[in-house]
């Protein structure tokens, strides 16, 4: 799941940057901020991907953390002039399974944290 949501990222990142090439933005500063704090971000899941496949303990606080900033940014898009419903659930949906499966006692079991 985190993998995926690393890919979903990467994705964006490369977006980002190709509408940069093709489109005028308002804001070029905004613009250049936005990407890199999406491959700051990219890189962040990424190497937690990698960690949780690798049983890293530090892996899953930060995966509880990037669940939790998805979760807000899930929230963000579901409100407001812009609200998009279907890409809120989308990023939501990931996040409360990702979530869930890192607390849960086997989740814990992986990671040798014994109740």
């Amino acid at each position: 799941m985190v993998a995926a949501e690393a890919l979903g990222l990467w994705l964006g990142f490369a977006w980002l940057v190709f509408e940069l090439g093709t489109a005028r933005p308002d804001s070029l500063s905004s613009a250049l901020a936005l990407i890199v704090l999406v491959g700051v971000l990219a890189l962040w899941i990424s190497a937690t991907a990698i960690a949780l496949a690798r049983r890293i303990r530090w892996s899953r606080g930060s995966t509880i953390t990037w669940q939790v900033l998805q979760t807000a940014i899930a929230f963000g898009a579901s409100q407001g002039a812009n609200a998009n419903g279907t890409i809120a659930l989308a990023l939501f949906i990931p996040a409360a399974l990702a979530f869930g499966i890192v607390v849960s006692r086997t989740g814990r079991s992986m990671f040798r944290l014994e109740d």
